[in-house]
Order: structure tokens, then sequence, then C-alpha cells
């Protein structure tokens, strides 16, 4: 079920405004929606879009028996299928995901400081017009050797892992979203006239200057840098008198 106006909720407004928060997920579970997960995003401290799905086939992180990675670390994010950039629903609960997982901003990530892998695959559609399966799965990164500078990687599967089953969907009107991802000017990055960075990083600039003339510009008082150099008059006769009896 898909809807494009989204009704109020108090409770969820309450806890918004209450803890400051922005995602939210609420897990039910009932005899008609069994293991029911709903994952909620407010705006404004309103909600934005909700998607429910159902959890299938859900192993703990326990039941693994292989390392774990730190507390805190970000995720390298994997979406196997097509079918997240589009289906509707899908691209949706991609960005979704996303967000939940997205965490601390940061400019630049070590590589050797991701630990783990979050694969997110889409399973083959149940019938027509019915989605598949989301299949969620979480992996150590494995760096052995390889007998090169480059080390050879491998995934071992760490949990929690599970499957999903999306139920039912509601999305924010076009116009609320789009002012839901407006960015204050504040937080866009000020452009700066005639400076660009190289390949390397470093950065150039352009000087704009009047043109100058080079005739009035200012050097060292050195005869080699004279324009013309001054040659006494009676020097100059009598060299005319000698070139004239040279050549008699």
């Amino acid at each position: 079920m898909t809807s494009t106006h989204l009704k109020t909720n108090p409770l969820l407004n309450f806890f918004s405004r209450k803890n400051d928060v922005s995602l939210m997920v609420v897990g039910t579970h009932s005899k008609k929606r069994p293991n029911n997960l709903v994952f909620i995003r407010l705006f404004d401290n309103a909600v934005l879009d909700m998607i429910e799905v159902g959890l299938e086939n859900s192993k703990f992180m326990k039941d693994f028996e292989s390392a774990k990675c730190a507390l805190g670390m970000k995720p390298c994010f994997l979406f196997n299928g097509e079918i997240f950039e589009q289906v509707e629903e899908y691209i949706r609960f991609k960005n979704l995901i996303i967000d939940f997982f997205h965490g601390q901003v940061v400019d630049q990530i070590n590589l050797a400081g991701l630990e783990h892998v979050i694969t997110v695959t889409a399973g083959p559609p149940k019938a027509e017009n019915q989605p598949g399966l989301i299949h969620f799965r979480v992996y150590t990164i494995q760096l052995k050797k390889s007998g090169t500078r480059l080390p050879r990687v491998e995934l071992e599967e760490m949990g929690p892992s599970f499957d999903m089953n999306m139920r039912r969907t509601r999305f924010a009107n076009p116009d609320v979203m789009k002012q839901a991802l407006r960015v204050p000017k504040e937080l866009k990055p000020k452009k700066v006239k005639n400076i660009n960075h190289d390949d390397f990083g470093d950065k150039m600039g352009r000087i704009h200057m009047v043109k100058q003339d080079f005739n009035t510009l200012q050097t060292r008082k050195m005869k080699g840098l004279k324009s013309s150099i001054s040659i006494p008059v009676e020097e100059t006769e009598q060299d005319a008198a000698e070139d004239s009896t040279g050549s008699d």
C-alpha cells in the first residue's frame, strides 16, 4: 500500500521532539504480521516516509563462530541488484538503509580501518507485482598473505543475517520531500573565483592585472641594461679618420 500524504502521529512526533531524532525503528509481532520491523524517517518532527518489512530466516551474531569487527567502525555497503536503481520502493529502501548506517561525516577513510562489509541483495520476485526477499548479510574483512604487496581479501560471515520481506510502504509528498532535501545556504560550499586544483590536489590561482608597460619598468642601474650607450663626439671623429686612412 503506497500513499503520498502521511497522517500525523502524535506519539511519534512526541518521541521525535523529546529525543531530537530523525530516524526510528519500531519492532512488533502479531499473528497477522509476525517479526515486523517499521523503518521511519522524520522531518520537522513529523513522519516523512515509512517502510514496513517482515524478517525471515534470522540468525544472531552469536550463531557465527567468527571474528567480530570493532564497535563503531564504518561499514562498506554493497547493494546487489539493478532493482535498487529502477523500482521506486527499492530506491527509497536503499536510501533509508544508508541513512540508518550513515554515522558521523568524515572527509577521509583509512582503507585499513574497513573491517566489515554489509551486503543487501535483492532476490527474484515471488510473483508478478510482488517483490521478492531482500537478503541482509554482514561479513568481516580478512586480509591474508598473497605473496605480493597487496594482500588477498576474503570475507567471513559474522552476522547478523536475515531476509526481509517488503510489506507496506508510505512515501511523502514530492513537495515535502523536496523541502526535506533542501540544503541551507550556510552549508553549501562557497565557490571561490579564479581558484582551482590540479590532479595532484595543489591549489592554483589566477590573478587579473592591468597591462604592464615594460619600457617604464624600473630596473637596476647598470650600463649593460641601458637602452643606448652615449659615445663622445671626439672618439667618433677619431674613429672615422682612422677608417678613412686605412682605406687609402
